[in-house]
Order: C-alpha cells, then sequence, then structure tokens
C-alpha cells in the first residue's frame, strides 16, 4: 500500500480535520493580529541582535583589559593576536567562537572607547554596522561616517559602500609604499633566516663531550629562551597567513 498525506483525523470525536497551510491562517488574521505579529518579529530580531551585541562587547572588552592591557592601539592592529597566550586562547576547540570572531570583538571594544568620545546616540548602529567600521582607523574620517550613519539610518550595505569608497581612495596612496615596505620585509626576513641558521659543526655530538658544566648550562638557557621567542615569531607569522588568507580584498 502506497503512503498518502491525507486529513488528521481527531482522536476524541472521530472528526477529520483539514490540513491547514501557513497561508491560509496568516490570511484568516485581522490587520490588528497581523500588525502584531510584524511587531513580534521586529521585536524578538532587534533583542537577539542587542544581545549579541551586549556579549560581543562584554567578551571584547575583557580580552581588550586582561590580553592587551588596555592598549588601544596595540588591540587594533593587524597583527593584535600576536600574543602567545591570546593565540593558545583561540585555538582552544572548548570555546564557540573562531580566531576571527574574537579578533572582531577586541577592535569593536576598542572602537566603541574611541566612539564614546562623540556626543552622539549610536545605539542604532547593530553588531554589523560595528564590525564594518573597525575596516577604518579610529580618527576624524571614521568619526564623521558615524555621525552620517547616525543621522541617515544608513543600511549595513549602503555603510559598506562607503567604507570601500574611502579605502579606495586611501589604497591609491598607500600601494606604492606598501609594496616597497614588503619587498623590503622579504628581502630582510631571508638574510635573517640565513644569519640565525644552526652552524653544521654544532650537530656533531663530540663537540660537546669537552664543555665546561657553565658553558653547557648557559647554552641549555639560551636555547630554551632562542626557542620561546620562536615559538611567539611562529604566531605572529602564523597571524600573518592567516590574515592574508582571509584578506576580503584578495583576488580569489
Amino acid at each position: 500500500m502506497t503512503d498518502e498525506t491525507g486529513p488528521d483525523e481527531n482522536s476524541e470525536n472521530g472528526v477529520l480535520v483539514p490540513e491547514v497551510v501557513e497561508e491560509e491562517i496568516e490570511s484568516s488574521l485581522s490587520l490588528r493580529e497581523k500588525q502584531l505579529l510584524k511587531d513580534a518579529v521586529r521585536f524578538i530580531n532587534q533583542t537577539v541582535k542587542g544581545m549579541y551585541l551586549n556579549a560581543a562587547l562584554r567578551i571584547g572588552d575583557y580580552l581588550l583589559t586582561v590580553f592587551f592591557n588596555n592598549d588601544l592601539k596595540r588591540a587594533v592592529s593587524n597583527y593584535a593576536f600576536k600574543s602567545a597566550s591570546l593565540s593558545s586562547l583561540c585555538r582552544r576547540t572548548e570555546i564557540s567562537l573562531d580566531r576571527r570572531d574574537l579578533a572582531y570583538m577586541v577592535k569593536i571594544a576598542a572602537q566603541e572607547r574611541f566612539i564614546k568620545q562623540i556626543d552622539l546616540d549610536t545605539s542604532d548602529l547593530n553588531y554589523t554596522h560595528r564590525k564594518y567600521l573597525t575596516r577604518l582607523p579610529n580618527d576624524g574620517t571614521k568619526m564623521e561616517l558615524i555621525e552620517e550613519c547616525v543621522k541617515e539610518e544608513m543600511p549595513t550595505r549602503d555603510l559598506l559602500i562607503r567604507i570601500k569608497e574611502i579605502e579606495s581612495s586611501e589604497k591609491t596612496v598607500k600601494s606604492i609604499t606598501a609594496e616597497r615596505m614588503i619587498k623590503s620585509f622579504i628581502t630582510r626576513m631571508d638574510r635573517s633566516m640565513e644569519k640565525i641558521a644552526i652552524p653544521e659543526t654544532l650537530s656533531e655530538p663530540e663537540l660537546f663531550s669537552g664543555l665546561l658544566p657553565d658553558t653547557r648550562m648557559a647554552l641549555e638557557s639560551k636555547t630554551m629562551q632562542w626557542l620561546e621567542h620562536l615559538e611567539d615569531l611562529r604566531s605572529q607569522y602564523s597571524d600573518l597567513l592567516e590574515m592574508l588568507k582571509n584578506d576580503e580584498s584578495s583576488p580569489p
């Protein structure tokens, strides 16, 4: 026997109740009831957005205080997550937020302290507004854009367009300098890597057999310090690689 979708049966009186679709329910509502539904949807969505924003601000402010010692400049830099302890936190699997989420929350919290300097009610700016605004430095240009965004009740998509326009006008000036800086950095790093490589002679076990105890202990202590420093550098370069991979402006 083939299964067929039929009407539901009322178990109490055996009356068959026809299946009512959502559209029929909506059409049977009065204008007042439809408005109540519309208001309820708006209220719930706004409340949920507000809850997420408040949580993001609390988390960001906590990280800003604990891991950056309230250093706003370092917190909003591209290498904000270069500290080994914070990088380790981001890699903890029991945290429901990833590294990028936490980075945005720190930047939003730092930006919030900048926004508080403006005598302007920014309560209508949602999380996405604030996230997009972190793309710009905390300066006069951002201040003017925030005022424009609030007064014109700018949707997030329009705000993103304005931010990209600002970035595009600034990128032309910075591009040549950035190209030179990066090429110079690559050259310096290549030279540095060659200089810090361990000499082949230090890989021979017999070299250490006649070392004085003080010399051996000094080398062990220094090697541990170098390893810690290299681990911190590895974390920084991992952040750099991740930033390059996640760069929204990079070509596909």
